[in-house]
């Protein structure tokens, strides 16, 4: 079980931010119309909303992010950083003491290397990581453009405080749930459930310490559990809202 803990956190999407490249309030993709889709409805507007709305999101469709991470799975405080397009773009770097890990998601293909294993393409829970956490980065623009069928979960209590539960699901990719601060509306937790050599563990991210960066809210300080353990945290130095990505940063070999 140790070992399959390891694999999986090596491959957690890390974190949500979801604050940026969202491009509508309308369009919210839920099973039906009914009172139950309605309420769906709303509160992944007030979402939206929460986060600057239609005017603020829609003109963002990158973003990148320079931290650190801490997990037993690196030696001290590593360096962490992402570059995301809306465009289904995605590059991951830790780097830790002479080790470097590198992610990238470039449309439908998924590739990974390490200081001691070759840029290798991906397949199978690694690459679907990849895509969880394009979707965790990019969540009200996956919203917006029915991507997901959406249902009520309820409500229940993260970090203290109540929240709304929000359960997605879409044709790729294992299911995600997103609980909501019903006081502000902010995303403080999403997780998700990943099968590996028939075992499911389900993942989670906890969102602490949000301020404003160019207008958006976005979490500076990210938990990260697997099977309701923490194994790692992140803390953001910077983040840059919409800076030009150059096509290279996600091609395979560069």
């Amino acid at each position: 079980m140790h070992n399959i803990r390891s694999t999986l956190c090596k491959a957690i999407p890390l974190f949500l931010i979801a604050t940026i490249i969202a491009v509508g309030d309308e369009g919210l993709m839920a099973e039906e119309t009914s009172p139950a889709a309605r309420r769906v409805q709303a509160i992944a507007s007030e979402v939206v909303h929460a986060y600057g709305g239609k005017a603020v999101l829609e003109k963002n469709g990158s973003l990148t992010a320079q931290g650190v991470i801490e997990s037993p799975l690196y030696e001290g405080p590593a360096e962490y950083s992402f570059f995301i397009r809306r465009d289904r773009r995605l590059r991951v770097e830790i780097r830790s003491g002479n080790s470097l890990e590198v992610r990238i998601l470039n449309g439908e293909h998924g590739y990974y290397r390490t200081t001691d294993s070759p840029l290798t393409e991906v397949s199978g829970p690694r690459f679907l990581s990849m895509v969880y956490q394009f979707k965790e980065l990019t969540m009200p623009y996956q919203l917006m453009t029915e991507a997901f069928t959406i249902t009520d979960g309820g409500r229940s209590s993260v970090q203290g405080a109540p929240v709304l539960i929000l359960k997605l699901r879409d044709k790729e990719g294992p299911p995600m749930t997103l609980y909501i601060d019903m006081k502000n509306h902010r995303i403080i937790k999403d997780s998700g459930a990943f099968l590996m050599n028939g075992v499911e563990t389900d993942l989670s991210s906890e969102f602490h310490d949000f301020r404003k960066v160019d207008g958006r809210l976005l979490p500076f300080r990210v938990v990260n559990y697997a099977g309701g353990q923490k194994v790692g945290e992140i803390r953001i130095r910077e983040y840059q809202v919409n800076p030009k990505l150059p096509d290279s940063l996600f091609v395979p070999g560069e």
